[in-house]
C-alpha cells in the first residue's frame, strides 16, 4: 500500500514471518543536515521589527534543534528554509528569529538590537 511504519526499537524478540508483500530493513538517524548559511540574499534594517501575525510555530518548528542563531544571516538562511516565509526578526540580545509571511509592515523599534528582514527572493529577484 505504500505505508512506511518505523516503530521504535523492540524490547521483545521480533517473530520474523515470511511476506512476499512485505520489505523491511533498518533506518539510522543521522540527524539533521546542517543548514548552510550565508547563502540566502536578504535586505536588512537595524531596529526595525514587522507589524502582523508571524507564521505559526510549526511552521518554525523545524528549526527548534539547529544552533541558536547568532545573526540577522542566520534568520534570512532560516527564513528562505522555510515555507511561506518572505520577512524575519532576529532579536539579537535573545538570539532569537520569528518568521512572517511576505506582507508583514516594518515598523521602527527604538530599542535596539532588533533586525528586521526582507527575503529578496519574495521582491521578485533570484534567490
Amino acid at each position: 500500500t505504500g505505508t512506511c511504519v518505523l516503530p521504535p526499537p523492540a524490547t521483545q524478540p521480533i517473530v520474523r514471518l515470511p511476506s512476499p508483500a512485505v520489505s523491511s530493513g533498518t533506518v539510522t538517524s543521522r540527524g539533521a543536515a546542517p543548514l548552510r548559511t550565508g547563502l540566502a540574499r536578504c535586505n536588512m534594517a537595524l531596529n526595525m521589527g514587522l507589524a502582523g501575525a508571524a507564521l505559526p510555530l510549526a511552521a518554525q518548528a523545524a528549526f527548534n534543534a539547529l544552533p541558536t542563531p547568532t545573526s540577522a544571516q542566520h534568520c534570512c538562511d532560516r527564513c528562505e528554509a522555510t515555507p511561506d516565509c518572505g520577512k524575519f526578526t532576529y532579536d539579537g540580545p535573545a538570539r532569537r528569529c520569528t518568521f512572517y509571511p511576505g506582507q508583514a509592515e516594518p515598523v521602527a523599534i527604538p530599542l535596539g538590537g532588533m533586525v528586521a528582514g526582507e527575503l529578496l527572493r519574495q521582491l521578485g529577484s533570484p534567490g
